[in-house]
């Protein structure tokens, strides 16, 4: 608005200030019902959030709205209704009666509230003062000024593992393994000059077992000694001479642990 002032009474019979009305999306907007045409309302305002406003091609402008109430509760539960679950808005009217010069096509619907007096109003300005509206419809009215959340943008799709890109060090025991260095595969192909060079390893090899089996002198490996086998009869006799007494004893139970018959005779 510029010359009213915030809740100024404003009608369309005063045209100076009637032109200068400039609603915005986030204010409250007052009208005056018996200004309208609705059919012998009361003489009571009721007021609407603004949702959009429309310049029409003749000057007059279109407001998109929410009903937020007015004093009369039967009356109120219609406007919900008109306002609230059907597409439907306010003219501000340039004549009354209001005469819809819009060009062929652009023709209000019918069901538009046609307004020639009204006070306009910032939200918190209105909500401060007025008395005729629940608190849940304010809050109400707040969340339809929130902006409508909208999908993030795509962004690059996340590169797929194995797909090219730096590599993540490894962690635990594969960061083990691949510290240890890994043996070269063997060269399946050999030069004629290492053929002959395992030949002559093979022969070598060869030559040094045969002169051993030509010397039985060269000590070999001496095999275990085993102990004399002990006859039954001496087992029987409970002792021998020619064994001492802490050899026999390991024997005897090295006996038992592989003929257990034999404990009943000990």
């Amino acid at each position: 608005m510029a010359d009213a002032e915030e809740g100024e009474t404003t009608a369309m019979e005063d045209f100076r200030s009637w032109s200068a009305l400039s609603p915005t999306r986030g204010q409250v907007l007052e009208v005056y019902l018996p200004s309208t045409d609705i059919q012998d309302p009361r003489d009571e305002w009721a007021a609407f959030l603004i949702l959009q406003v429309s310049n029409r091609l003749d000057g007059s402008v279109v407001l998109t709205v929410f009903h937020l109430g007015c004093p009369d509760k039967a009356l109120g539960k219609k406007l919900d209704v008109r306002f609230n679950l059907t597409d439907c808005g306010i003219h501000l009217c340039l004549s009354s009666p209001c005469v819809d010069t819009g060009v062929e096509g652009d023709s209000l619907p019918d069901t538009y509230l046609h307004a020639t007096k009204v006070r306009l109003w910032t939200f918190g300005g209105f909500a401060a003062v007025q008395d005729y509206i629940t608190a849940a419809r304010m809050k109400e009215a707040e969340k339809k000024l929130k902006p409508a959340r909208t999908a993030p943008p795509a962004g690059p799709r996340r590169a797929r593992k194995g797909a090219d890109g730096p590599a993540k060090p490894p962690k635990g025991k594969a960061a083990k393994a691949a510290a240890v260095p890994k043996r070269a595969a063997a060269d399946p192909k050999l030069t004629p000059a290492d053929r002959e060079a395992l030949r002559e390893k093979l022969r070598q090899t060869r030559k040094r077992l045969q002169e051993g089996d030509a010397n039985p002198k060269k000590k070999r490996p001496r095999e275990r000694e085993r102990p004399e086998s002990i006859s039954d009869e001496e087992l029987s006799r409970g002792y021998s001479p020619e064994v001492p007494t802490l050899q026999r004893t390991s024997w005897i139970w090295k006996l038992e642990q592989s003929f257990p018959r034999w404990k009943s005779w000990l």
